[in-house]
């Protein structure tokens, strides 16, 4: 059992080839690039849950300093309709319109682990 508060870089060696198109990315997603980037063929299909998590939050160590996405700390929330009605959870969690928003980031990163069931 582990927290992502204890993972670090050396958890997660990678080759130089990719670390290089990571450098890449990096430049893409600054002031100097085009402020996104894609990656796609990500085989979550194949992943459990856990592992899917594990990766994206490594990727994110790779490009930058993980930040809290709740009041509680949590460095990864998962967008998902879970039914909540309660007026302080968080739009995400519940089947309300969010306004269009800016989150408080250098960078956002977003893994899509299957299609919505509509919208």
């Amino acid at each position: 059992n582990f927290s992502m508060e204890q993972l670090t870089l050396k958890d997660f060696p990678l080759s130089e080839d990719f670390l290089m198109k990571i450098e890449n990315w990096k430049l893409q997603l600054s002031g100097k690039g085009r402020g996104f980037q894609v990656l796609r063929g990500v085989p979550v299909r194949e992943w459990s849950m856990t592992q899917s998590e594990i990766f994206f939050f490594a990727l994110g160590k790779y490009l930058g300093i993980p930040g809290a996405q709740d009041v509680e700390g949590s460095l990864l929330g998962h967008v998902v309709d879970v039914g909540a009605t309660d007026k302080v959870e968080r739009p995400y969690r519940k089947r309300v319109d969010i306004a269009y928003h800016c989150d408080g980031a250098d960078v956002v990163g977003l893994l899509c682990m299957h299609s919505a069931k509509k919208g």
